[in-house]
Formats: structure tokens, sequence, C-alpha cells
């Protein structure tokens, strides 16, 4: 975001209004507090929120209530002048689960194309809806202008290996990607099998405390994700949990065969025998 200020600044805009979206209310508010501590001041230059934040109220100005726009009744707003509020750069992040019609709004709010930066990664898509980014818009090509962020800021080499080994069966994007890892190495994620739900909170119990404890973090850095039913049976929807650990991963499953929890490298992983009732 600092080089887009920067670049934008050479190009004679003292003062640059940049749009920042992603996907979620939780998202928008953690950006808000890494811009400021990245860029201090200038992070008053840059609007957070969601993508659809942006389209409901584009909608709501023009109608009075928020509906379902057709494409082309986007596009009719942005060219007839009716959006007026436009942005010298637009950063779409999150962007692999956008629906079309949305992306072509954000396109249209930027005043001009190579001032659109969009950041996804296909594996992270928790709906798989297959988006090609021409859908958007004629113009949105990128070839000669993308790059491949290799270095993963957010989590340890070891949940990254262990994590990716998971997803192979059920991963979108099959191109080979060499990683690294700005993180410290930590320990190896752990997983485990209960025989009942006790048993399954016996193990969640100890494994916070100590991750917690040999992390320096207070039980508020933890989580516990449970997935709905009908996610749990998708592969790539475990590896988004996955990847959501920064220090310490626990998975604990049933006792009972599944296709969803196997694939488990004990090479990765720290595997141990199901839990038992106490």
């Amino acid at each position: 975001m600092r080089s887009i200020i920067n670049l934008l600044r050479k190009q004679g805009i003292a003062s640059p209004r940049i749009l920042f979206t992603t996907y979620t209310s939780a998202l928008t508010a953690a950006s808000e507090q890494l811009l400021k501590r990245l860029l201090g001041e200038d992070a008053g230059l840059v609007e957070v929120r969601t993508a659809d934040n942006v389209t409901f109220s584009i909608v709501a100005a023009h109608d009075g209530k928020p509906r379902i726009l057709e494409s082309k009744e986007v596009r009719a707003l942005l060219k007839d002048g009716t959006v007026a509020q436009r942005y010298d750069a637009v950063v779409v992040d999150e962007a692999q689960d956008l629906d079309a019609t949305v992306l072509r709004t954000l396109i249209g709010l930027c005043t001009a194309p190579d001032r659109l930066f969009v950041t996804a990664d296909a594996n992270q898509s928790i709906y798989g809806s297959g988006f090609r980014w021409t859908d958007g818009h004629a113009d949105l090509r990128f070839q000669g202008r993308t790059g491949v962020l290799r270095k993963n800021y957010r989590i340890t080499r070891e949940i990254g290996e262990a994590a990716q080994a998971y997803l192979q069966g059920g991963a979108l994007d099959h191109e080979a990607v060499d990683r690294t890892y700005a993180q410290s190495d930590g320990p190896l994620p752990v997983m485990r099998t209960a025989r009942s739900t006790s048993a399954e909170l016996d193990v969640l119990v100890r494994f916070l405390k100590v991750a917690s404890r040999e992390a320096r973090q207070g039980l508020g850095a933890c989580a516990v994700l449970v997935p709905s039913e009908a996610l749990a049976r998708q592969r790539r929807t475990v590896f988004v949990a996955m990847t959501r650990a920064m220090r310490a991963l626990l998975v604990v499953s049933p006792d009972a065969p599944s296709p969803l929890f196997g694939g488990f490298d004990p090479r990765l992983w720290n595997v141990a025998t199901p839990a038992l009732a106490r």
C-alpha cells in the first residue's frame, strides 16, 4: 500500500483517494488496524470497506433501497455518471469468491485500469465458483502484470506445509509455487481422533493451555473452528480453516472412517492414537 501511495504522488496526486476492499467486516477491522500501523497518518488516504458494502451503497443511492442489479444495469450506472465517487486506486483483497458483477463495479470505481490491484488465492476460495478474471471486464487482462506472492507472513512452515499436503486432493490451483515463510519455525501441527465428545473437549482444553503458554499468548488468541455438516464435506474448507492458525494447530476428528480426515502425513503431522473418554 505504501508503494501505491508513493507511485500516485510521483504522478502528481498529492493526496490520493484509495479504496481497499476485502471480504468480511472482521477483515475490514483488521485491515484498518494494520494499515494504521504501516502507514501512520497516510492511513487516512485509504477507505476500507467490504466489496458488498460498496455495491450495496451504490444501489441504495440509485434506487433508495437495496436490490440485485443485472450486469447491464451496473455498466449503465458507471457509464452515465450516476456513481460520482471515483478513486485514484482500488485494491481488491480476497477476490477469489467475488461475484463477477461486484468485481466489475469495483473496476468502474477506479479512475485508471492500471491502478487496480487484485489479490486472490484460488485455494482459499470457500465457494469455488470457478470465476475467471476476464468475466469481470474486457480490460481485465493481467498478462505481463502479475506476480506470485511466495512469502507467507501468517503461519509457520510446519503448518503451511502440512496444510498444503492435506489439500492436494481438493486444490483448485495446481501451479507449483516455491513457498517461503517469514515466521520462525514452530511445532508440527497436531492431529487427534476422539471416541467421544468428552474426550474431544479434553484434548482441546489440554492443547489450548499448552499452545497459548508456549506462544506467550492469552486464551483469547485461540480459536476453535467447527465446520457445519455441509462445509465439512469440502476438503478445501478444512484447508482454509487450517491456514488461519499462525503458531499452533490442532485438528480433532471423530473416531470413524471419513475421507475428509484422511491424508495426514505423519512426517508433517503429530499423529497419535484415538483419545479415550475420561
